[in-house]
């Protein structure tokens, strides 16, 4: 479990609660230089199990989230008291990739 200033985070897939080792990444790169802490939440996916609904979630949290994107990057923020937290995930949600070529 990751404690956050807004609450604990929790992890659901397909609406059951499941564990997870959370890893402590470094965050002293310059880029992060306003971020006072950033974590890995692993998830295996299943490629035998055709839909899987993942949730990373707050419970208790009662504000807000807005929605957040980049190249490769899923995010949702909360906002409260001076508090900014992101829960993202970098990835591609398609089969595979589709890059225009122009010329």
């Amino acid at each position: 479990m990751v404690s956050t200033p807004l609450g604990a985070v929790k992890l659901f897939v397909n609406d059951e609660e499941v564990e997870f080792t959370a890893t402590k990444l470094n965050h002293s790169d310059p880029k992060y230089s306003e971020v006072s802490g950033r974590f890995l939440i692993p998830y295996d996916f299943k490629k035998d199990v055709k839909n899987q609904k993942i949730a990373c979630c707050i419970p208790g949290l009662d504000v807000e989230g807005e929605i957040e994107s980049g190249e490769k990057l899923e995010a949702i923020s909360f906002y409260k008291n001076n508090v900014k937290l992101t829960i993202g995930v970098e990835a591609e949600f398609t089969d595979h990739p589709n890059y225009l070529d122009y010329s």
